[in-house]
């Protein structure tokens, strides 16, 4: 009985934890707790990349960690996901738990390894564009839904 217990568990896991909003979950989490191991774990990496490049990709992580320290966080409302790319909309919510304002955001992410992973700048679609440069044309479709949805959502939440 363990060994099935064991084995579900084990099964379910990537089920679990294995989306998009998910790993967003998990980079806000460990941005909250300023654990940049845990942070970078669930941020896209990219192999050749100038050492200066990955340092300012680094700090764009970090700060992070500056937004949440000031009572910043998000809401996620839902997510989009075409092949190994992935956008998840998210909304403001101030410190005090109300919403910072009806403007959702995009927060971009790729699969890596079988792991979705946030980018270090989750909104900027250009990084996504020219650091996963075979998937851009998905990110510009996603882009493109993301904007309609947008409309959509916002009327959606100022009821």
């Amino acid at each position: 009985m363990k060994a099935l217990i064991i084995l579900s568990a084990f099964l379910c896991q990537p089920i679990l934890a294995g989306t998009p909003t998910e790993a967003l979950k998990s980079f806000r989490k460990a941005a909250k707790k300023e654990d940049f191991a845990a942070t970078w774990k669930v941020t896209a990496r990219f192999d050749g990349l100038h050492p200066k490049l990955v340092d300012y990709l680094e700090g764009e992580v970090r700060q992070s960690w500056e937004l949440f320290a000031t009572g910043w966080d998000f809401e996620i409302l839902e997510e989009k996901v075409s092949g190994d790319c992935a956008v998840v909309v998210v909304n403001e919510v101030r410190k005090e738990g109300s919403r910072g304002g009806i403007d959702p955001d995009p927060a971009y992410l790729i699969k890596q390894d079988g792991e979705w992973r946030v980018f270090p700048d989750p909104s900027g679609r250009e990084a996504a564009q020219q650091l996963a440069k075979q998937h851009a044309a998905t990110y510009e479709k996603l882009e493109k839904w993301f904007k309609d949805r947008k409309v959509v959502l916002k009327k959606k939440l100022e009821k």
